[in-house]
């Protein structure tokens, strides 16, 4: 079933399925031998992160218990951040050298992919790899086991209104903070509260299919900006650290350099499209989605 609210479902059912589904779908295919690990790495990670988008969304109506699972899935995440970033990074500078290398930088990549090539056996070897898989496996079955505990003190819109506000505040501010100081550890931190705010607009997509559908695709716009310009953060970071691992100073300097051009660009587009999703009042946001969840509710239940 999809990752949304349905006219069907309570709220506090609703979570408690989502919960269960991503989760399933974690294990189906971390238990698959034959899938590609850095592939079911790379899924299982992002399918912690909805995990905590769906919980911070009725935060307030989830008591203590929201505490305990935002760490959960956070630490379990974290047990395969060293395969993922190993991996992301190679990526990476592949995508950099296909959209912006010329012919006589080519060399230059090519050793800079060789370095990171083997950074990535030493970090994720198949055996290593699979064993975390493994270890991963088993947190997140044992938090399966706790998934139809979950209760919520509230139904309808009063309890996600709170966790909405408070993601889509933290986006506005966030986007202030990065722009007045423009560091990489800023747009990360924007990033992040960008990414809960496209969860809950995800969530909330049957209000109104179409609206609300494409203010979620300028959301996700704006993440893969972030994203991208943070994984180009990271690269530098890595071969500034060890340039003689990546063919020496003057190689790296050619992909540093390519990396920051392409993040000026990427933070330009960031600045359009973060003007675009965050442009309203937080109340204003608010009360025109309880606007919207009335409106749904009043339509699947003409009776009331």
């Amino acid at each position: 079933m999809p990752y949304r609210f349905l006219d069907s479902e309570s709220v506090e059912t609703t979570v408690q399925r989502i919960a269960r589904e991503q989760v399933d779908r974690v294990l189906a295919s971390v238990a698959d031998a034959d899938a590609d690990v850095h592939e079911t790495v790379h899924e299982a990670r992002k399918r912690c992160k909805r995990i905590r988008g769906l919980i911070r969304l009725v935060r307030p109506a989830f008591a203590d218990t929201y505490r305990r699972e935002n760490v959960w899935y956070r630490d379990a995440a974290r047990t395969l951040s060293e395969l993922r970033d190993a991996q992301s990074i190679l990526d990476t500078c592949d995508t950099l050298a296909r959209d912006r290398c010329t012919a006589d930088q080519t060399p230059a990549f090519a050793k800079v992919r060789r370095g990171l090539t083997e950074r990535r056996r030493l970090t994720a070897d198949e055996t290593g790899a699979r064993e975390r898989l493994a270890q991963f496996r088993q947190l997140l079955q044992q938090g399966r086991d706790r998934i139809r505990g979950w209760k919520l003190d509230g139904d309808g819109f009063e309890v996600v209104q709170s966790g909405l506000r408070k993601s889509y505040k933290r986006g506005r501010a966030g986007m202030a903070r990065a722009y007045r100081d423009p560091d990489p550890d800023t747009f990360h931190e924007w990033r992040k509260r960008v990414k809960y705010h496209w969860y809950h607009t995800r969530l909330l997509r049957s209000l109104w299919e179409g609206p609300v559908r494409a203010r979620s695709r300028e959301i996700h716009a704006l993440a893969d900006c972030l994203g991208t310009d943070h994984d180009l953060a990271v690269l530098k970071e890595t071969l500034a650290e060890r340039p003689q691992d990546f063919g020496g100073p003057d190689v790296v300097r050619t992909v540093t350099e390519l990396s920051r051009r392409r993040q000026t660009e990427l933070r330009g587009q960031a600045r359009t499209l973060g003007a675009r999703v965050f442009t309203e009042k937080p109340e204003a946001l608010i009360a025109r989605l309880e606007g919207w969840w009335n409106a749904w509710q009043a339509e699947q239940r003409p009776d009331r």
